[in-house]
Protein backbone atom coordinates (compact mmCIF):
# COMPACT_ATOMS: atom_id res chain seq x y z
CA UNK A 1 0.00 0.00 0.00
CA UNK A 2 1.78 3.37 -0.79
CA UNK A 3 1.01 6.48 0.68
CA UNK A 4 1.05 9.84 -0.83
CA UNK A 5 1.20 13.23 0.73
CA UNK A 6 -2.43 14.89 -0.48
CA UNK A 7 -2.90 18.82 -0.35
CA UNK A 8 -6.19 18.95 1.08
CA UNK A 9 -8.83 20.61 -0.77
CA UNK A 10 -11.35 23.39 0.30
CA UNK A 11 -14.72 22.68 1.85
CA UNK A 12 -17.09 23.35 3.71
CA UNK A 13 -20.29 21.79 5.66
CA UNK A 14 -22.60 19.90 3.12
CA UNK A 15 -25.47 21.28 4.38
CA UNK A 16 -23.85 25.21 3.83
CA UNK A 17 -23.51 24.42 0.30
CA UNK A 18 -26.58 22.69 -0.64
CA UNK A 19 -28.32 26.17 0.78
CA UNK A 20 -25.85 28.44 -1.30
CA UNK A 21 -26.96 25.67 -3.97
CA UNK A 22 -30.54 26.45 -3.32
CA UNK A 23 -30.33 30.24 -3.87
CA UNK A 24 -29.42 30.38 -6.99
CA UNK A 25 -25.54 30.47 -5.89
CA UNK A 26 -23.25 28.50 -8.67
CA UNK A 27 -20.62 25.73 -7.70
CA UNK A 28 -17.58 27.18 -9.44
CA UNK A 29 -18.62 30.38 -7.22
CA UNK A 30 -18.87 28.59 -4.06
CA UNK A 31 -16.12 26.61 -4.34
CA UNK A 32 -13.59 29.75 -5.11
CA UNK A 33 -15.48 31.22 -2.06
CA UNK A 34 -14.25 28.13 0.06
CA UNK A 35 -10.56 28.92 -1.65
CA UNK A 36 -10.79 32.22 -0.54
CA UNK A 37 -11.66 31.24 3.40
CA UNK A 38 -8.75 28.93 2.99
CA UNK A 39 -6.40 32.00 2.42
CA UNK A 40 -8.14 33.88 4.86
CA UNK A 41 -7.30 30.76 7.31
CA UNK A 42 -3.57 30.60 6.67
CA UNK A 43 -3.12 34.69 6.53
CA UNK A 44 -4.70 34.37 10.36
CA UNK A 45 -7.35 37.10 9.35
CA UNK A 46 -10.75 37.19 10.45
CA UNK A 47 -13.04 34.30 8.36
CA UNK A 48 -16.00 35.96 6.26
CA UNK A 49 -19.33 33.39 6.42
CA UNK A 50 -19.20 31.61 3.17
CA UNK A 51 -22.44 33.48 2.16
CA UNK A 52 -20.57 36.87 2.43
CA UNK A 53 -17.95 35.90 0.30
CA UNK A 54 -20.15 34.42 -2.71
CA UNK A 55 -21.99 37.28 -2.23
CA UNK A 56 -25.42 35.72 -1.20
CA UNK A 57 -25.79 37.74 2.26
CA UNK A 58 -24.51 41.20 3.35
CA UNK A 59 -21.57 41.53 5.73
CA UNK A 60 -22.48 43.08 8.75
CA UNK A 61 -19.02 44.69 10.41
CA UNK A 62 -20.96 46.79 13.10
CA UNK A 63 -22.33 43.41 14.87
CA UNK A 64 -20.05 42.58 18.46
CA UNK A 65 -20.17 39.19 18.67
CA UNK A 66 -19.13 37.31 22.15
CA UNK A 67 -18.59 34.09 22.18
CA UNK A 68 -19.52 31.39 25.20
CA UNK A 69 -17.00 29.25 27.11
CA UNK A 70 -17.69 26.33 25.02
CA UNK A 71 -16.85 28.15 21.61
CA UNK A 72 -13.78 29.68 23.24
CA UNK A 73 -12.45 26.12 24.15
CA UNK A 74 -12.82 25.17 20.71
CA UNK A 75 -11.69 28.57 18.86
CA UNK A 76 -8.44 28.48 20.87
CA UNK A 77 -7.26 24.82 20.47
CA UNK A 78 -5.83 24.77 17.24
CA UNK A 79 -5.76 20.76 16.16
CA UNK A 80 -2.32 19.31 15.21
CA UNK A 81 -0.88 19.39 12.11
CA UNK A 82 -1.14 16.90 9.71
CA UNK A 83 2.51 16.30 7.68
CA UNK A 84 0.90 13.13 5.31
CA UNK A 85 -1.77 11.55 4.03
CA UNK A 86 -0.16 8.40 5.58
CA UNK A 87 1.88 7.59 8.41
CA UNK A 88 2.98 4.76 10.62
CA UNK A 89 1.61 3.52 13.59
CA UNK A 90 2.38 2.85 16.95
CA UNK A 91 2.90 -0.98 16.35
CA UNK A 92 5.07 0.05 13.39
CA UNK A 93 2.04 -0.89 10.74
CA UNK A 94 1.33 1.63 7.98
CA UNK A 95 -1.99 2.85 8.71
CA UNK A 96 -3.99 5.48 6.43
CA UNK A 97 -3.95 9.12 8.71
CA UNK A 98 -6.97 9.61 9.71
CA UNK A 99 -8.28 6.51 9.98
CA UNK A 100 -10.71 4.98 12.92
CA UNK A 101 -10.23 2.37 15.52
CA UNK A 102 -12.70 -0.28 15.49
CA UNK A 103 -15.35 -0.77 18.14
CA UNK A 104 -14.58 3.16 19.20
CA UNK A 105 -17.56 5.65 19.95
CA UNK A 106 -16.35 7.60 16.81
CA UNK A 107 -16.75 4.74 14.87
CA UNK A 108 -20.41 4.49 16.12
CA UNK A 109 -21.15 7.85 15.59
CA UNK A 110 -20.54 7.94 12.04
CA UNK A 111 -23.08 4.90 11.58
CA UNK A 112 -26.33 6.59 9.70
CA UNK A 113 -29.08 3.60 9.34
CA UNK A 114 -31.93 4.19 6.64
CA UNK A 115 -35.65 3.48 6.33
CA UNK A 116 -37.03 0.95 3.55
CA UNK A 117 -38.55 4.12 2.03
CA UNK A 118 -34.90 6.05 1.87
CA UNK A 119 -33.73 2.42 0.46
CA UNK A 120 -36.06 2.50 -2.10
CA UNK A 121 -36.03 6.24 -2.99
CA UNK A 122 -31.79 5.41 -3.31
CA UNK A 123 -32.69 2.38 -5.29
CA UNK A 124 -34.77 5.05 -7.75
CA UNK A 125 -31.62 7.60 -7.43
CA UNK A 126 -29.43 4.84 -9.31
CA UNK A 127 -31.55 4.23 -11.94
CA UNK A 128 -32.43 7.74 -12.66
CA UNK A 129 -28.90 9.18 -12.05
CA UNK A 130 -27.63 6.64 -15.25
CA UNK A 131 -30.24 7.63 -16.86
CA UNK A 132 -29.43 11.33 -16.41
CA UNK A 133 -25.67 10.59 -17.11
CA UNK A 134 -26.54 9.04 -20.65
CA UNK A 135 -28.69 11.68 -21.36
CA UNK A 136 -26.32 14.40 -20.61
CA UNK A 137 -23.57 12.36 -22.10
CA UNK A 138 -25.52 12.53 -25.21
CA UNK A 139 -25.63 16.65 -24.89
CA UNK A 140 -22.35 17.03 -24.52
CA UNK A 141 -20.91 15.79 -27.78
CA UNK A 142 -23.88 17.62 -29.57
CA UNK A 143 -21.62 20.63 -28.36
CA UNK A 144 -23.71 21.62 -25.19
CA UNK A 145 -22.66 23.65 -22.52
CA UNK A 146 -22.94 21.96 -18.96
CA UNK A 147 -22.55 22.92 -15.50
CA UNK A 148 -20.83 21.85 -13.39
CA UNK A 149 -23.13 19.94 -11.19
CA UNK A 150 -24.02 18.02 -14.80
CA UNK A 151 -20.94 17.40 -15.44
CA UNK A 152 -20.46 15.47 -11.73
CA UNK A 153 -24.11 13.40 -12.29
CA UNK A 154 -22.48 12.63 -16.48
CA UNK A 155 -19.72 10.59 -14.10
CA UNK A 156 -22.32 8.27 -12.95
CA UNK A 157 -21.63 4.99 -14.90
CA UNK A 158 -23.61 1.60 -14.74
CA UNK A 159 -20.74 0.56 -12.34
CA UNK A 160 -21.37 3.59 -9.93
CA UNK A 161 -25.26 2.36 -9.77
CA UNK A 162 -24.29 -1.49 -9.10
CA UNK A 163 -21.71 -0.49 -6.97
CA UNK A 164 -24.63 1.73 -4.62
CA UNK A 165 -27.07 -0.31 -4.90
CA UNK A 166 -25.09 -2.96 -3.04
CA UNK A 167 -23.89 -0.29 -0.54
CA UNK A 168 -27.93 0.72 0.13
CA UNK A 169 -28.40 -3.42 0.83
CA UNK A 170 -25.57 -4.02 3.13
CA UNK A 171 -26.54 -0.60 4.89
CA UNK A 172 -30.38 -1.39 5.30
CA UNK A 173 -29.55 -4.76 6.03
CA UNK A 174 -26.78 -3.76 8.85
CA UNK A 175 -28.97 -0.94 10.32
CA UNK A 176 -26.22 0.94 9.06
CA UNK A 177 -23.18 -1.05 9.73
CA UNK A 178 -21.67 -1.36 5.63
CA UNK A 179 -18.16 -2.44 5.97
CA UNK A 180 -18.23 -4.09 2.94
CA UNK A 181 -14.59 -4.63 1.18
CA UNK A 182 -12.94 -4.23 -2.11
CA UNK A 183 -13.21 -7.87 -2.64
CA UNK A 184 -16.75 -8.46 -1.37
CA UNK A 185 -17.86 -5.69 -3.53
CA UNK A 186 -16.13 -7.37 -6.44
CA UNK A 187 -17.57 -10.92 -5.75
CA UNK A 188 -21.04 -9.15 -5.85
CA UNK A 189 -21.04 -7.04 -8.38
CA UNK A 190 -18.19 -8.90 -10.62
CA UNK A 191 -16.50 -5.61 -11.59
CA UNK A 192 -12.96 -5.31 -11.20
CA UNK A 193 -11.34 -3.74 -8.37
CA UNK A 194 -10.08 -0.58 -10.02
CA UNK A 195 -13.69 -0.45 -11.61
CA UNK A 196 -15.16 -0.32 -8.34
CA UNK A 197 -12.35 2.69 -6.74
CA UNK A 198 -13.49 4.73 -9.38
CA UNK A 199 -17.18 4.34 -8.94
CA UNK A 200 -16.65 4.64 -5.23
CA UNK A 201 -14.54 8.16 -5.54
CA UNK A 202 -17.42 9.10 -8.07
CA UNK A 203 -20.22 8.44 -5.28
CA UNK A 204 -17.86 10.67 -3.27
CA UNK A 205 -17.95 13.40 -5.57
CA UNK A 206 -21.11 13.77 -6.15
CA UNK A 207 -22.34 13.22 -2.71
CA UNK A 208 -24.45 10.25 -2.20
CA UNK A 209 -21.39 8.80 -0.10
CA UNK A 210 -19.31 9.49 2.32
CA UNK A 211 -16.17 6.84 4.20
CA UNK A 212 -14.28 6.37 7.25
CA UNK A 213 -10.78 4.28 7.06
CA UNK A 214 -10.77 2.12 9.74
CA UNK A 215 -8.06 -0.22 11.38
CA UNK A 216 -7.91 -2.88 13.87
CA UNK A 217 -6.16 -3.01 17.25
CA UNK A 218 -4.83 -6.24 19.38
CA UNK A 219 -2.91 -6.73 22.33
CA UNK A 220 -1.58 -10.02 23.25
CA UNK A 221 1.11 -11.53 25.51
CA UNK A 222 1.99 -13.80 22.69
CA UNK A 223 2.36 -11.04 19.73
CA UNK A 224 2.09 -7.85 21.96
CA UNK A 225 0.57 -4.89 19.95
CA UNK A 226 -0.22 -4.87 16.50
CA UNK A 227 -2.62 -2.46 14.32
CA UNK A 228 -3.76 -3.32 10.89
CA UNK A 229 -5.65 -1.80 7.86
CA UNK A 230 -9.43 -3.12 7.64
CA UNK A 231 -12.50 -2.10 5.21
CA UNK A 232 -14.12 1.29 5.09
CA UNK A 233 -17.03 2.17 6.60
CA UNK A 234 -19.60 3.40 4.50
CA UNK A 235 -22.91 5.69 4.77
CA UNK A 236 -25.14 7.07 2.38
CA UNK A 237 -25.93 11.28 1.98
CA UNK A 238 -28.49 13.40 0.55
CA UNK A 239 -27.05 15.77 -1.48
CA UNK A 240 -30.10 18.22 -1.92
CA UNK A 241 -29.11 19.47 -5.46
CA UNK A 242 -29.16 15.74 -7.12
CA UNK A 243 -32.43 14.96 -5.94
CA UNK A 244 -33.82 18.18 -7.25
CA UNK A 245 -32.44 17.64 -10.16
CA UNK A 246 -33.93 14.08 -10.66
CA UNK A 247 -37.42 15.11 -9.53
CA UNK A 248 -36.89 13.39 -5.83
CA UNK A 249 -36.12 16.56 -3.66
CA UNK A 250 -36.52 14.86 -0.67
CA UNK A 251 -34.41 16.61 2.32
CA UNK A 252 -32.91 15.01 5.21
CA UNK A 253 -35.94 13.84 8.08
CA UNK A 254 -35.99 16.24 10.81
CA UNK A 255 -35.48 13.61 13.50
CA UNK A 256 -32.35 12.74 11.78
CA UNK A 257 -31.50 15.99 11.41
CA UNK A 258 -31.49 16.54 15.21
CA UNK A 259 -30.08 13.40 15.94
CA UNK A 260 -26.93 13.89 13.77
CA UNK A 261 -26.78 17.79 15.80
CA UNK A 262 -27.16 15.84 18.96
CA UNK A 263 -24.06 13.81 18.73
CA UNK A 264 -22.09 16.52 17.12
CA UNK A 265 -22.75 18.36 20.56
CA UNK A 266 -21.95 15.68 22.43
CA UNK A 267 -18.28 15.86 20.93
CA UNK A 268 -17.99 19.24 21.52
CA UNK A 269 -19.18 19.16 24.91
CA UNK A 270 -16.66 16.17 25.30
CA UNK A 271 -13.82 17.97 24.29
CA UNK A 272 -14.95 21.39 25.97
CA UNK A 273 -14.43 19.15 29.29
CA UNK A 274 -10.84 17.53 28.31
CA UNK A 275 -7.71 18.96 29.19
CA UNK A 276 -6.00 21.32 26.79
CA UNK A 277 -3.62 18.22 25.61
CA UNK A 278 -6.31 15.76 25.25
CA UNK A 279 -8.25 18.36 23.09
CA UNK A 280 -5.54 19.04 21.00
CA UNK A 281 -4.93 15.31 20.73
CA UNK A 282 -9.13 14.73 19.74
CA UNK A 283 -9.46 17.81 17.74
CA UNK A 284 -10.24 16.96 13.95
CA UNK A 285 -8.17 18.00 11.32
CA UNK A 286 -10.35 18.86 8.78
CA UNK A 287 -11.49 22.13 8.53
CA UNK A 288 -15.32 20.71 8.15
CA UNK A 289 -14.99 18.73 11.00
CA UNK A 290 -13.59 22.08 13.01
CA UNK A 291 -16.68 24.12 11.54
CA UNK A 292 -19.42 21.76 12.70
CA UNK A 293 -17.73 21.20 16.41
CA UNK A 294 -17.50 25.14 16.64
CA UNK A 295 -21.04 26.26 15.53
CA UNK A 296 -22.40 23.06 17.93
CA UNK A 297 -20.54 24.55 20.86
CA UNK A 298 -21.94 28.33 19.52
CA UNK A 299 -25.69 26.27 19.89
CA UNK A 300 -24.99 24.98 23.27
CA UNK A 301 -23.59 28.57 24.51
CA UNK A 302 -26.79 30.36 23.34
CA UNK A 303 -29.17 27.84 24.87
CA UNK A 304 -26.97 28.45 28.59
CA UNK A 305 -27.06 31.92 28.16
CA UNK A 306 -30.97 31.92 27.16
CA UNK A 307 -31.24 29.48 30.19
CA UNK A 308 -29.85 31.75 32.38
CA UNK A 309 -31.58 34.63 31.64
CA UNK A 310 -33.57 36.09 34.38
CA UNK A 311 -37.92 35.32 33.58
CA UNK A 312 -40.98 37.78 34.39
CA UNK A 313 -43.60 36.13 35.81
CA UNK A 314 -45.91 38.79 34.37
CA UNK A 315 -47.96 38.52 37.40
CA UNK A 316 -49.03 34.88 37.07
CA UNK A 317 -48.72 32.53 40.67
CA UNK A 318 -45.48 31.05 41.25
CA UNK A 319 -45.63 27.51 39.27
CA UNK A 320 -44.35 26.01 42.43
CA UNK A 321 -47.15 27.79 44.45
CA UNK A 322 -50.04 26.20 42.49
CA UNK A 323 -48.04 22.56 43.22
CA UNK A 324 -48.14 22.98 46.96
CA UNK A 325 -51.74 23.96 47.06
CA UNK A 326 -52.73 21.09 44.64
CA UNK A 327 -50.82 19.00 47.47
CA UNK A 328 -52.77 20.50 50.70
CA UNK A 329 -56.14 19.84 49.00
CA UNK A 330 -55.18 15.81 48.37
CA UNK A 331 -54.21 16.09 52.03
CA UNK A 332 -57.08 17.74 53.58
Amino acid sequence: MSHTQINPEPSAPQHVIDDLLARGISYDDIQLGMIHQQAQRRSGVAVLPLAVIVGADAADFNRHHKVGSTTAKMLRKQPPPRKSAGGTHITGAKIWAGSIQTGTEEEADFVRAITPEQADRFYRVSNLAADKALELATSARAGKDLETQDRMVMGFTNSCRKVLQKLVNEIQYRKGWCMLSYETLMDRTKLSRGTIHNALKALRAIGLISWKRRYNYTHSVEHGSRSEQTSNLYRLEFPKWLFKLLGLDTPIPDDMAAHQEAMIEDHALMLASASKSERRRLMPTSISGRASLITAAVRIDSRISFDGRPRESNGWIDPQGILLNYRNRELA
